[in-house]
């Protein structure tokens, strides 16, 4: 039996049929990372087009900035989306935003303004750069490539930093050698890095855009795909051709379960049987 999971603004929907048995004990845990993947999902598009409004600014200033930025923070509000620039005051009591673009809840950008009079910003930007800072300064690098940071508040007031490679192109990505680590506001601990992928894998889609993507593994550290699994099946590129063309599943086999991952946030899911073929 396949389960199928959909999570649309934050509610999971399960696909049963109502003469099924009940879910199978992994669908809570993958309910909760997929909760993550797309608030995942969400901040990368915030910073995306967050980023590409600010950066003229930054060139613009390309003198000062770089003694004004040192990173951004991407906050959800009841709007949409605000992506700040800036840095920790140097006794990280906030987080002072030089430049910032407003986004609305299509992150689409509404403004994009630098601040003469850096503004301090506290609760999320100031903690969600602490806990970057925390992330970062545990983290070595698994293999000689960029990486990129993206921070998500959870729904129990935590903060997860995700550390995920970074793509060289549009159409060349990496699945896999990716950690993340828990922050908690209000002690200011934070968990050592989890490697949420003992592997990485590279898949270019110059050549051929429909290439399944496929990881095999024999365990996932959280039992179940991770919020960067659903981060990567939604992030996939589209045909430069077509860019609402269906993209294929994004396929992850371990020893006792069969995920696909659908690039609109779909999660099915079928225990792998002992004579299972396991090739892509």
């Amino acid at each position: 039996m396949r389960t199928c999971l959909l999570l649309l603004a934050a509610l999971a929907v399960p696909c049963l049929a109502q003469d099924e048995p009940e879910m199978d004990p992994v669908a809570d845990d993958i309910i909760a990372q997929n909760i993550l993947g797309w608030s995942l999902y969400a901040h990368d598009q915030a910073a995306w087009h967050g980023s590409d409004a600010v950066i003229p600014l930054l060139e613009r200033d390309a003198e000062t900035a770089n003694d004004r930025v040192t990173v951004y923070i991407a906050e959800e509000t009841p709007d949409g989306w605000r992506v700040g620039f800036g840095r920790l005051a140097a006794d990280s009591s906030a987080f002072l935003v030089a430049y910032e673009a407003v986004l609305d809840q299509a992150f689409r950008v509404d403004s994009a303004m630098t601040y003469d009079d850096p503004v301090a910003r506290k609760g999320f930007m100031r903690d969600a750069a602490l806990a970057r800072d925390a992330a970062v300064a545990q983290f070595e690098a698994p293999y000689q490539i960029q990486y990129n940071t993206a921070v998500v508040p959870t729904l129990d007031s935590l903060i997860h930093v995700y550390i995920l490679p970074s793509q060289p192109d549009p159409l060349v990505y990496y699945v896999g050698g990716d950690v993340r680590v828990v922050y908690d506001p209000k002690t200011g601990e934070a968990s050592e890095p989890l490697l949420l992928h003992e592997g990485i894998r590279t898949y270019d889609l110059r050549d051929d855009p429909q290439v399944r993507t496929f990881m095999e593994v024999d365990t996932l550290p959280l039992g179940v795909p991770s919020a960067t699994d659903v981060f990567y099946a939604m992030s996939r590129p589209g045909p430069e051709d077509d860019p609402y063309a269906v993209r294929p599943v994004h396929r992850i086999v371990t020893l006792d379960y069969q995920f696909l991952l659908g690039p609109r946030g779909t999660v099915s899911f079928d225990r792998v049987q002992p004579d299972t073929d396991k090739s892509p």
